[in-house]
């Protein structure tokens, strides 16, 4: 029974609140607790004293019997909400603590910490997009230098770069000693090619911390990925004269640049630092990988083919320590998805879809051309690119029932409008905006009834190239299949499976499959098929992709900065000796 028959005076609440905070601040969590409830009778339950309560067992870490006494509350009280969000965090339950902290802050809209709390949550359950929504709210109501850099890194990877910058500037201003605000600062410049400017902040985190091997390599990653190939290899070999085993900086020159004779010395020493590297670090695999695309550009095919094969081994090792790749569970998953999407539910639940047309989406399994496609169509004027966007893959487990198997339709919706706020930084005017994320091909089905007006490009490409692709590159991915040839020809046939599901059930003027055979061999016609697909006007443009400045992180940014070239077709044939379980793929076609 809550209440007492005759109020409390206040100097006896004062009182015990005084011994209980007196209680807490020697750490006698349970002689605090005890006052606490005292406190909690005497006021007949009044809001503050709940809180406190609950705030009093948050720091005795007792997270069910916070959630408990607050819970009731959380209607009157906003700041109780908040504190049970926190209770949740603590018990990992980030969903439910999502939705407290979005109560406390509608309840309490000027008060950071529930602004800071919910793009925390959004954050760690990789919704990113919306935590950068959060936090620029957070900035506003309580600046702080740390908070300011993760937004800023936000702000960069979604394409505001201005902003970004503003929030590098004003950390600097809190706290001119951080040098990832320079940092920061100079990768927004050079988003928006002001690199001089971006030079200057380059130098000023470096001078921070002259010995950080880390902060130079930074910057020639930087600058090759924007194309700047010659000033980013110069960078590297800079960083080497003073540091001839730095193995970062020869692995970043073997991906920049194709070898050469000239590159022996280059090639002996990677042969020789492999040889002694620490297989439980990442040195190895980096190096073997390097090597093996070095020898694949000396025509050593032989030689190539050994280090793609100890760099895979290395990797799987560490992912079989993990549980490896679970075959049975990926026929599964891929399997809900054609159940899921069926050809009655995709054509049912579209009419409820968005009418746009803004987004393009490449597909495909992983190494099949969808950053070439990409290249090719962002050339164009009215199309821009935003790279592999993890947005529906973070998505996905939200838009399925799984118990059920069915489709949740309202989290679909929720997250369709969400998104197109993401890809309206990348626009920039532009009228269509291309996500190449190839790991959307589980949720083609999801992506039409979202957008039954979007177009979707599925590249296909043939098998055992395909894999050779996958086995000769440094995939750094959580799919789990790419570092075992047997994986990866399993999940590619289950990749076929779901492809020819997808084929039968989007219309074709909404899904088109491009092979990137016919591509390579004749790209104006085939260019032109991609541009007329997605309802747009021909462009010369598209014939130069090479031409095309925007940043490219993926493992193919050498490669689509030359002109397309026949070379990548039937390079199978060149591994043909060692290609093992790739066989089977050549035996499928």
């Amino acid at each position: 029974m809550k209440g007492n028959t005759q109020p409390a005076k206040p100097a006896e609440l004062e009182a015990l609140f005084a011994k209980s905070m007196t209680a807490l601040r020697n750490r006698e969590f349970e002689r605090a607790m005890r006052f606490g409830d005292q406190l909690l009778t005497l006021s007949n339950h009044a809001p503050s004293a709940i809180v406190w309560a609950v705030r009093l067992r948050l720091e005795a870490h007792q997270w069910q019997a916070a959630i408990d006494i607050g819970t009731p509350l959380i209607d009157q009280a906003p700041e109780a909400s908040g504190l049970v969000g926190h209770a949740y965090e603590n018990l990992g339950d980030l969903d439910k603590a999502l939705l407290y902290y979005q109560k406390a802050r509608e309840g309490q809209p000027d008060n950071p910490s529930w602004h800071y709390h919910e793009a925390s949550a959004l954050s760690r359950l990789y919704r990113d997009f919306e935590s950068m929504e959060r936090l620029r709210q957070a900035v506003k109501l309580a600046p702080d230098p740390g908070a300011l850099l993760v937004l800023a890194g936000q702000e960069l990877t979604f394409s505001h770069p201005e902003a970004g910058l503003r929030a590098c500037d004003k950390a600097v201003r809190m706290n001119p000693a951080q040098e990832g605000a320079h940092v920061l600062a100079a990768k927004c410049l050079m988003a928006t090619r002001r690199l001089p400017e971006a030079d200057r902040r380059w130098s000023a985190a470096i001078a921070m911390r002259p010995a950080d091997l880390s902060l130079p390599l930074e910057r020639a990653m930087a600058l090759t990925r924007h194309g700047e190939f010659e000033v980013g290899i110069a960078a590297l070999e800079d960083i080497l004269q003073g540091n001839p085993d730095y193995v970062p900086a020869l692995v970043q020159i073997a991906s920049a640049k194709r070898i050469t004779q000239e590159d022996e010395r280059f090639v002996a020493k990677m042969e020789s630092l492999v040889k002694t590297a620490n297989e439980d670090t990442e040195d190895p695999i980096a190096l073997h990988f390097a090597l093996g695309k070095s020898y694949d550009n000396l025509g050593q095919y032989e030689e190539a083919m050994s280090h793609f094969d100890d760099a895979n081994r290395l990797r799987y090792r560490a992912i079989e320590k993990t549980g490896g790749f679970d075959r049975e569970g990926y026929v599964a998953n891929m399997a809900l998805r054609a159940h899921v999407y069926r050809k009655e539910v995709v054509e049912s639940e579209k009419r409820n879809g968005n009418s746009t047309e803004v987004p393009i989406f490449i597909l495909g399994m992983v190494r099949s051309g969808t950053t070439l496609a990409e290249q090719i169509l962002s050339a164009h004027p009215d199309v821009a690119g935003a790279g592999e966007q993890d947005f529906w893959i973070n998505t996905d487990l939200r838009l399925m029932d799984y118990a059920a198997r069915t489709l949740n339709k309202e989290a679909l919706q929720v997250a369709s409008e969400i998104y197109l706020r993401l890809i309206e930084g990348f626009a920039k005017g532009a009228p269509r905006v291309i996500d190449k994320q190839p790991g959307n091909m589980i949720l083609a089905g999801a992506l039409h009834i979202a957008y039954p007006n979007a177009r979707i490009l599925y590249m296909r490409r043939f098998p055992a190239d395909n894999a050779v692709s996958i086995w000769t590159t440094n995939i750094r991915t959580s799919t789990r299949f790419v570092n075992d040839k047997s994986n990866i020809v399993h999940a590619y046939r289950q990749h076929e499976t779901l492809r020819e599901h997808w084929n039968s059930v989007i219309p074709a003027d909404r899904y088109l499959e491009v092979s990137y055979e016919d591509l390579v061999t004749n790209q104006e016609v085939v260019s032109r098929q991609m541009v007329d697909f997605c309802g747009l006007p021909w462009n010369n443009a598209c014939l130069t992709p090479e031409g095309n400045k925007r940043q490219v992180i993926t493992p193919s940014l050498w490669q689509v900065r030359q002109p397309v070239y026949r070379s990548s077709i039937d390079r199978w044939r060149r591994y043909e000796p060692w290609l093992g379980e790739f066989r089977k793929l050549l035996e499928d076609y």
